[in-house]
């Protein structure tokens, strides 16, 4: 069980460097499970997602899609993956969210979930583009869900998602490395 939730075979970003060590699973397991039971304790609900395949990268489950708040019917855009061994996550968001009661519709671009969505306040979200989420993804959003979408270019493979580089505080406030993007 344990050496199943932890896998790095596939080495889909820069960082995931040749000489990449292995995971400490006992290492792993003891942190997930801590993590675990400190949201249990204090009241928390954690879902399990079940996979029927072995998925790297499920762990990270912001990528599988995002909610949109500011839609009166409770939606999930569902993620298009760009990197390969993370095709077919986004099946099993679907059935989870389907299981939910979430309306959920599918991005025909390349576009990867909460990581590459942020929602900033009212109907204005900010998304990349350039590295794993495509522009056209962007028009695709604003056409279908009302939405007004800011642009930014991610041209860095060491950040390749937006929450790498921006992360809304509430709001009114974002935080965001300005040093690492264009002036638009």
């Amino acid at each position: 069980f344990r050496r199943v939730l932890f896998r790095s075979r596939y080495r889909n970003n820069v960082l995931m460097k040749a000489d990449h060590q292995p995971y400490d699973y006992d290492r792993a397991f003891s942190q997930w499970m801590s993590l675990y039971n400190a949201i249990v304790d204090e009241g928390g609900l954690v879902y399990i997602l079940p996979s029927e395949r072995e998925f790297q990268d499920l762990p990270y489950v912001a990528n599988i899609g995002c909610y949109l708040p500011h839609i009166e019917e409770p939606t999930i855009l569902v993620s298009n993956f760009y990197s390969p061994p993370r095709m077919g996550e986004e099946n099993i968001g679907v059935r989870f969210f389907d299981s939910m009661r979430y309306k959920t519709r599918m991005c025909p671009s390349y576009w990867e979930g909460e990581a590459d969505l942020k929602w900033l306040h009212d109907n204005v979200y900010a998304a990349p583009y350039g590295i794993r989420t495509e522009k056209a993804a962007h028009k695709w959003f604003e056409s279908n869900f009302d939405m007004e979408v800011v642009s930014i270019k991610m041209n860095d493979e060491r950040l390749y998602h937006l929450d790498c580089v921006l992360f809304p505080v509430d709001s009114k406030r974002t935080a965001v490395a300005t040093s690492i993007m264009d002036k638009e």
